[in-house]
């Protein structure tokens, strides 16, 4: 056999296992809607670990370089972004959480019709109530404030409706099966990890938040707390109260 097949031979034989490496490096998978499986397209997909990012296709699949132990962050508009830990190269699906629209309320103040000398009659109810008050198309609806004192309250009602949404929404991306695809608990240590670092609403909601970074170093810090306590069914036992 002549030097220059041997080398053919040899160089065909280095390419096919650098494309089985590479092959080996790349994480493919598919990103679609929580609950009605919808395939989301126009995700972007960064791996936080090798510093690369990609898109998800029409078909909502992707392929990404990584290896077992990078961190992938999932951001796309209108959902909740999700991040998961790489345990293996096998074929992913990630399911992303539908943000809540937030519907803003509409405050009509002064209201009144003025045309020359003519004015819109007040909203009243029975007996010429202003509390409880007639509404288009029947029925009656019921003021809960209607002095100008009661602003105070209104505004707590309102923050609380607003704290009630923020509670709810970082529960939603704070839970069990979003939290055990990038960290290696499970069980009662999954659920004592949650209940010990779901972020509060300053945190959540801070400009500069990030989901794998925050996980990352939350995890170090529940991994120097003894087993008994990390897998303890006692709340004040995980938080050292023995």
């Amino acid at each position: 056999m002549s030097y220059k097949v041997k080398y053919i031979i040899l160089l065909a034989i280095g390419l096919m296992a650098f494309g089985k490496i590479n092959a080996q490096d790349m994480l493919k998978g598919r990103v679609q809607e929580l609950h009605n499986e919808v395939l989301l397209s126009g995700i972007k997909i960064e791996n936080t670990t090798q510093r690369q990012t990609v898109y998800t296709d029409p078909h909502g699949n992707f392929m990404i370089r990584a290896k077992k132990g990078d961190i992938l962050y999932f951001t796309g508009m209108n959902y909740v972004p999700d991040t998961i830990y790489v345990a293996d190269l096998k074929y992913q699906v990630v399911s992303m959480v539908l943000r809540q629209n937030e519907l803003k309320e509409v405050k009509v103040k002064n209201s009144e019709l003025r045309l020359g000398n003519l004015t819109a009659a007040p909203e009243t109810g029975p007996l010429g109530s202003k509390t409880v008050v007639y509404q288009p198309g029947g029925g009656l609806k019921v003021k809960l404030f209607d002095s100008h004192s009661d602003q105070k309250k209104r505004e707590k009602l309102q923050k609380l409706e607003e704290q009630d949404e923020q509670y709810h929404e970082i529960k939603a991306a704070f839970n069990e099966d979003a939290v055990k695809k990038y960290i290696p608990v499970s069980g009662q240590e999954l659920k004592n990890f949650i209940a010990r670092y779901t972020p509060d609403s300053k945190t959540y909601f801070s400009d500069k938040f990030n989901m794998a970074a925050y996980i990352n170093e939350s995890y170090k810090e529940f991994m120097k707390l003894p087993e008994d306590s990390r897998k303890s069914t006692t709340y004040f036992q995980l938080n050292g109260d023995q």
